[in-house]
């Protein structure tokens, strides 16, 4: 369980700290769980004296991973993905370099020195209730250094990001972490309707950790191609400023004018359609926007009377 996860954590330190390199590649989800992650992540390794490069990623391109790992004596740590594909990256890897898989997702156990994951799944956690990546990440960030207790804010965003409510509250390790965050001053758990609300306590006054996670997702979606991942890491580490709010309310406006547009298009011209699903190809027309625009488009549509009810939606 938990006890086993941290003992696998120590023993990744164990390999980190016997290097004398310094860098650290850290891969992360484009969400508000997976720039949360890298956040908590950057933070952690930059107090012990790493220099840390970042890549946010979308999805785990098989193209982008073999690009990474054809480097040697490397520490590279991917998170908030990798832990279904863990034996893909120890074939890409072939013991060249130091690697740390944090995830959440189902994982597919591996047997490799130099790969250590760190998925919860396989630990008896349950990665789609108890705990996300961002959790996964402010875990191992403790015990690199206790001092990464005051991360625990950071996490929570995570863990409501990506709404992993039991009964309408956070549970297990995502609730030991927003607990943590209560003990620091930080956080206020409100009652609301039978279900608890999540509120950063900031310098700037109180902002619901619901609505930072979706500022984030609007930064790693829609911002994906024009700096948004940066922008929201630094949002997660540093709070909102009045540039951020900026941007995101420019990202907003790029993204309502394309649905929109989009909208308009599927009205005149139609979906195209199978004998059960409905579905479209935007081609460039969500650009700059990420990928994930379009699974974000799909939910926005999916209870309009544009879409058929009897057929699958997908795009």
């Amino acid at each position: 369980m938990l006890e086993d996860l941290l003992a696998a954590m120590d023993r990744a330190i164990s390999a980190i700290e016997h290097r004398t390199n310094r860098d650290v590649e850290v891969l992360h989800h484009n969400d508000a769980d997976g720039l949360s992650s890298g956040a908590i992540l950057t933070r952690a390794f930059e107090r012990k004296g790493f220099s840390v490069h970042r890549v946010c990623l979308e999805k785990p391109y098989p193209a982008v991973l073999e690009q990474i790992f054809e480097d040697r004596d490397r520490l590279i740590v991917l998170t908030d993905f990798a832990g279904r594909i863990a034996p893909l990256i120890s074939e890409l890897n072939r013991g060249r370099n130091l690697v740390l898989i944090l995830d959440h997702h189902k994982a597919e156990a591996i047997d490799d020195e130099s790969v250590h994951l760190l998925d919860p799944e396989l630990f008896g956690l349950r990665g789609d209730e108890d705990i996300t990546a961002s959790t996964t990440c402010y875990l191992f960030a403790c015990r690199l250094d206790k001092e990464n207790a005051d991360l625990a804010r950071i996490a929570t965003i995570g863990a409501v990001g990506d709404r992993f409510f039991v009964d309408g509250r956070l549970a297990g390790p995502n609730r030991e972490a927003a607990l943590e965050t209560v003990r620091q001053g930080l956080l206020e758990i409100e009652e609301e309707e039978g279900r608890e609300r999540y509120v950063l306590l900031t310098p700037a006054g109180p902002i619901p950790c619901e609505t930072l996670a979706r500022d984030l997702d609007t930064f790693g979606g829609a911002g994906y191609h024009r700096g948004g991942p940066e922008i929201g890491i630094g949002v997660c580490l540093e709070g909102p400023s009045r540039g951020s709010d900026g941007v995101l309310e420019e990202l907003r406006t790029l993204q309502d004018r394309l649905f929109n547009e989009e909208i308009r298009r599927l009205r005149e011209e139609g979906w195209r359609q199978t004998q059960h699903v409905q579905w479209l190809h935007v081609h460039s027309r969500f650009m700059p926007m990420g990928v994930k625009m379009i699974g974000a488009f799909l939910d926005a549509v999916r209870n309009t009377g544009d879409v058929d009810p009897d057929r699958y939606l997908a795009g």
